[in-house]
Parts: C-alpha cells; sequence; structure tokens
C-alpha cells in the first residue's frame, strides 16, 4: 500500500487481485478509518471516494433483467419528481408512483440494495462509501478505464465559457485578452495535462498521420479553437473570402501553444528538470535513471544526450509521462537539450514549434 499526502488530501493506492478486491479494499479503508479515530482526526465522508483501476469487468446483476444505466435514468422520474412534498397523509400509492417509470418500486427495492451493498463499504457508524467509476485528487478527475474523458469534459466546459466574453469583449486590446486567456484558458489547459493528455504520446511512436489528432482530444482542441476565433472575432468560415480560418496564423500572433504542443512543453521541461533541479522528486528521478546510460553522469552538462528505455508492447504504456518524455527528449535537436536554464530551454522548445509532433 502506498500513501500520497498533499496538505489534506490523501490518496491510498493498493494493489490489489481482482478475486478480493472488494474485502480487501474494505479492510483498507476502515484500518485508514480507525486510524483517524485514534488520533483524533475527522474523515470527510461526502468527499471520501473510491475505485479499481485494472482490466475492465461488466458487472453481473443477480437478476440480469434490469441494467443499472436503466436503474438510473428510471429512477429520479418517480422518486424526485413528486412536489410538493407529500405527507404520510396524502402520499400517492404504489400504483399511481409506478405510472412515471418502467419498473415497479418492488424491483427498485429489490434490485438496488442487491448491487450497492455488496461493493460499498459500511463502516462501524453506519455510513456507506460507494465505489466511483470517477474520483477526484488534486484537481483531476481519475476514471476506473484511464481514459480521462471526463477529465477532458470538465476542462472543455471550464474554458468554453470564455467563448462568448471574449466574442464581447471587442474594446479589449490584444494584449489585455491575452492576459485574460493565460489566466482562464491556459492554465486549465495546463494544469495536469502530463496526466490526462496523454493520449497524444501515441503519435511520438507511430507512423501515423500526424496531422490527424486522438480521437479523445478533438473536442478539447476544437473548444481551444473557437476562443483563438472569438479573440480575433474570426468566423470559422469566411463567406467574403469563401474559405475556412487558418488557425496557425491565429496561434502565432498571440503567441500560445495548443494544448497538445503544451503537453510537448511539459514532457521537455520534465526531462530537463531530471537533468538540472536538485530538488526533482525522487520518486519521479528513480523511474528517469532506468533510462540513463551507464556512462552518462547525471547533470546539465549531460542533457544533450539521448536517454535508453524499452520499448513497451503495449501502446498504452506509452501515455506513461516518463516514457513519453524520454521518447521526446531524444527527439530534440541537441542544441535546445544543451540549453544553459529552464527559461532559455522553453524559450527554444517553443520556437521548435510548429513542428510535425504538433499536429500544427
Amino acid at each position: 500500500m502506498e500513501l500520497s499526502i498533499y496538505a489534506d488530501d490523501t490518496c491510498m493506492i493498493v494493489a490489489i487481485k481482482e478475486n478480493s478486491y472488494t474485502e480487501q479494499i474494505k479492510g483498507e479503508l476502515k484500518n485508514i478509518m480507525n486510524w483517524f479515530v485514534s488520533n483524533n482526526l475527522l474523515l470527510n465522508i461526502d468527499k471520501t471516494d473510491y475505485t479499481f483501476l485494472g482490466p475492465y469487468t461488466n458487472k453481473v446483476y443477480e437478476k440480469g433483467e434490469i441494467d443499472l444505466t436503466e436503474l438510473h435514468l428510471t429512477a429520479p422520474r418517480y422518486l424526485f419528481e413528486l412536489e410538493p412534498a407529500y405527507t404520510s397523509e396524502n402520499h400517492p400509492t404504489v400504483e399511481e408512483i409506478n405510472k412515471k417509470g418502467y419498473f415497479t418500486l418492488q424491483e427498485l427495492h429489490d434490485t438496488a440494495p442487491r448491487y450497492f451493498l455488496d461493493d460499498s463499504i459500511i463502516t462501524d457508524e453506519g455510513v456507506i462509501i460507494s465505489p466511483n467509476d470517477t474520483v477526484k485528487y488534486l484537481g483531476i478527475f481519475i476514471d476506473s478505464r484511464l481514459n480521462f474523458k471526463f477529465q477532458i469534459s470538465v476542462v472543455v466546459s471550464k474554458i468554453s465559457k470564455m467563448i462568448g466574453n471574449f466574442w464581447r469583449a471587442e474594446c479589449l486590446d490584444l494584449k489585455t485578452k491575452k492576459t485574460i486567456y493565460h489566466s482562464l484558458v491556459e492554465s486549465h489547459l495546463n494544469y495536469g495535462n502530463l496526466i490526462w493528455c496523454s493520449d497524444a504520446a501515441k503519435k511520438l511512436m507511430t507512423e501515423a498521420n500526424q496531422s490527424t489528432y486522438p480521437s479523445s482530444l478533438k473536442n478539447l482542441i476544437a473548444t481551444q479553437n473557437k476562443i483563438i476565433r472569438a479573440i480575433f472575432r474570426k468566423p470559422k468560415f469566411d463567406k467574403k473570402e469563401s474559405k475556412y480560418t487558418s488557425m496557425n496564423p491565429l496561434y502565432a500572433e498571440l503567441e500560445v501553444l495548443k494544448v497538445i504542443d503544451l503537453y510537448y512543453l511539459n514532457l521537455g521541461v520534465l526531462v530537463y528538470e531530471f537533468f538540472s533541479n536538485e530538488n526533482f522528486p525522487d520518486s519521479l528521478k528513480a523511474k528517469f535513471y532506468s533510462f540513463v546510460p551507464k556512462s552518462m553522469s547525471i547533470n546539465t552538462r549531460s542533457c544533450g544526450r539521448n536517454l535508453q528505455y524499452s520499448i513497451p508492447h503495449n501502446i498504452k504504456n506509452y501515455r506513461k509521462p516518463t516514457t513519453a518524455a524520454s521518447m521526446f527528449w531524444n527527439s530534440l535537436p541537441n542544441e535546445i537539450k544543451a540549453s544553459s536554464s529552464k527559461a532559455s530551454f522553453k524559450a527554444r522548445l517553443k520556437k521548435f514549434f510548429p513542428s510535425p509532433l504538433a499536429f500544427l
């Protein structure tokens, strides 16, 4: 078991075999809760979640005829649409309530408890902690399949609000709009994107058409393009010139990077920090050491050298930040890798874009 603690956020990582998953995770969580109690600390149950990361398996329902998705879609229609609040005297009959949904209340009570209570954790105080497909840690939503679709949708939802704001901000000059963009758009695109934008790493090792985008990021990329066009008040299709607005000149004029370029920039900075930063986290340093040739010393002078890594058999393993960063680092020109400072490294790397890897 490993614990990752940052301020008052605690993440527990436990390696469990699938056949003993439920009982072991229940035991570990109860141990954590008992430790909180013995140390006069309070565990916020409302913010406590857990999920299983591993091979995907379909849930097996005891009844087999009611899908849980259908249950969620049906239950609100006859459990939450009763207005005004009913008392015991004027509460509708079971038959009246059943008309609001496809299933009877008896089926709901017979099915839901068997599913939820089997996979849920019941504390000694009777509090139920249910498993979730998505958990949030340090602002990043991690889903059980590690595809980060929900995290990406959250980022899209946050930055899409700025499209209308920029269209209405006609009176603002470009410098002011750029400042707002960095504060309210790029901050969301940049935070944690080494993790949730990792689908872009596939392009580092495939010979696929480099002009295509990872399917999981298309909606995000389209939203970012809408924001950039809104800043310049440019339509997607220019009817006067009968052509689509080219995005590359707009990004160049605003001097900002596309979300995938931000991902590659962070990959490069990660390796540069490994070579030059004495305070580089030990957990990451240990992973990078395995990629360093024995003849190479770890210092800034060796930044121009390539890292060695084993080619993963599974394409998904390329999404690991350390592996993806090593692949990207080896593709960079030596004059960029040999930069004397982090600032100069980032400046040179930004000039390296656009490139085939930048999907421009």
